[in-house]
């Protein structure tokens, strides 16, 4: 039984898969036959490097590319009053997100200093704040994705042609009876472009709050078999 990928093409998956066991992986690649290496160079002609060591390049998009992070104060909502104070904290959100784009409503949404910031980055939670809520409270924080909230943050990233990234509480219909600690980016469309469910949690914070209190949000390794089952171990990685 052969070790080496299949005729005529090496795959990324090929070399961490090989990797993984010893040297298998750089010597699936030395023992690479030169057809082999000719298919590769045929489907990645942009990749080789020149006699003189030299690359080739492509243009970049941007020469310069502009990232502010906003760290802002956050308020938890309050679940006797949900539709009040999510309201309350995703008005702070565009107005701080208007604020680090230098065209707040009040100078006519015009900039009269300041550059235009490619990707804005949000700490966590920004929307919903943290208590030691129990799970049945953190199903009515969360938010869905998308949803009225990520849909408002999505028109201002589109207005200012920008990327934005957030961490939220969220619902998933593929996943019933779970919340997730979410991280979210917004692209220049006003779409959710790449949403990041939270590795681990913390555990057990008597420290802050007394007791042993901790996040009740599902994590991608309490339930690895079945996210990889339905995602790929692509999106764990």
């Amino acid at each position: 039984m052969s070790n080496h990928p299949k005729e005529g093409k090496i795959s990324r998956r090929d070399v961490v898969a090989g990797a993984g066991t010893g040297a298998l992986g750089l010597a699936a690649l030395a023992a690479a036959p030169a057809g082999m290496q000719a298919a590769q160079a045929k489907e990645f002609p942009e990749l080789p490097v020149m006699k003189d060591g030299v690359y080739l390049t492509k243009p970049l998009r941007q020469d310069n590319i502009r990232v502010s992070a906003v760290q802002t104060a956050t308020k938890s909502v309050d679940v006797k009053n949900l539709k009040a104070t999510k309201k309350e904290n995703l008005d702070h959100v565009l107005r701080m997100i208007d604020l680090a784009q230098s065209m707040p409503e009040e100078w006519g949404s015009t900039r009269r200093w300041g550059a235009k910031q490619d990707l804005l980055c949000f700490h966590e939670f920004p929307l919903q704040g943290f208590q030691p809520w129990n799970r049945k409270e953190m199903k009515q924080v969360a938010i869905d994705l998308p949803g009225p909230e990520s849909e408002a943050i999505g028109e201002r990233a589109k207005r200012y042609g920008c990327y934005i990234t957030f961490g939220c509480y969220s619902r998933d219909k593929d996943w019933p009876d779970h919340v997730f600690n979410m991280s979210v980016i917004v692209g220049p469309t006003g779409e959710i472009i790449a949403k990041q469910v939270k590795f681990k949690n913390e555990m057990g914070m008597e420290e802050y709050f007394g007791a042993p209190i901790g996040l009740m949000s599902t994590t991608i390794y309490d339930v690895l078999d079945r996210y990889v089952e339905m995602y790929g171990w692509d999106a764990v990685i």
